[in-house]
């Protein structure tokens, strides 16, 4: 691919889409296709490439700011997460890869944070991390709504909501909920949800209001979640484009044209490894 189009990509202010840069030798070799499928305009205002529509997003949240409202912003991401669960129990399917849907929310929240731990720091710390931000979750539900009924009530509904048990089946739940295949009794020592509820979660909301500051939440009609834009919209479409290593989101100015306005990329939990970007044949996009 021509070296110039990144620079025009951000000359449109499409600064998030991270373009691989292939020239023809290099494109037919390794099974690639081969020719150019980016190209631009004589007037560079217009950008065609070739998209597989992969997804549709259904839902979007935008965290209020901490600086303007902690409860808010605490409520928004409270919600959002419960909600996620809420609907993922009611759908019937655990994940369109297969992993738990509370293994989602942590990879989704806490996967930078997990990726700066060393090998030698598995698997405990990865539990320490991923207990960090569910305890904050229950916490953060207790907060909200424990007013409301008899004590430890909110509690024992937000660890019911994430598929967790506050009795002695605990860890069982937790392995189940979060990491199939791990036994947390032994490795963590914790046989009840008190047992493990013994950790500041301080460090966890700095992190946070970090993390979730700028790109909207999004979850799509395929059960997937992630970040994406922060115009992104119910309704816009997700497109594997090629020679883009991410998947972007683009919205139709006409749905029956292939003009599109690109919105920018997201990062999608697994989307990988799923089957979401298997299915559909490629088209011609007009970015105008």
């Amino acid at each position: 691919m021509p070296s110039w189009v990144p620079d025009i990509c951000n000359y449109k202010g499409y600064q998030h889409v991270d373009w691989q840069r292939r020239g023809i030798e290099e494109n037919t070799k390794g099974g690639h296709d081969g020719g150019f499928f980016v190209e631009v305009l004589n007037d560079g205002r217009v950008l065609r490439v070739e998209g597989r529509g992969c997804d549709t997003v259904k839902k979007v949240t935008q965290l209020r700011r901490f600086k303007e409202s902690k409860l808010q912003w605490q409520w928004d991401m409270v919600r959002f997460c419960m909600d996620y669960m809420v609907a993922q129990r009611k759908s019937g399917s655990s994940y369109p890869t297969g992993i738990p849907p509370l293994q989602a929310l942590v990879r989704l929240v806490m996967q930078s944070r997990i990726s700066e731990l060393s090998p030698d720091e598995y698997p405990t710390r990865v539990h320490e991390v991923a207990w960090g931000f569910i305890t904050w979750l229950i916490a953060g539900f207790n907060g909200i709504f424990g007013a409301a009924g008899p004590l430890g009530e909110a509690v024992e509904l937000a660890a019911s909501l994430l598929g967790l048990s506050g009795d002695e089946d605990f860890p069982e739940t937790y392995e189940e909920a979060v990491f199939p295949g791990v036994d947390v009794r032994e490795l963590m020592g914790w046989n009840q949800l008190t047992d493990a509820w013994q950790k500041d979660g301080r460090d966890v909301v700095d992190y946070m209001i970090n993390w979730c500051d700028g790109p909207r939440l999004i979850e799509t009609e395929k059960g997937y979640i992630g970040r994406g834009p922060r115009n992104t919209q119910p309704g816009d479409r997700i497109f594997v484009v090629r020679h883009c290593r991410s998947p972007l989101v683009f919205r139709h100015s006409d749905p029956g044209s292939g003009f599109v306005t690109l919105l920018g990329g997201c990062n999608l939990v697994e989307w990988e490894t799923g089957e979401g970007d298997g299915i559909g044949e490629y088209e011609t996009l007009w970015i105008a």
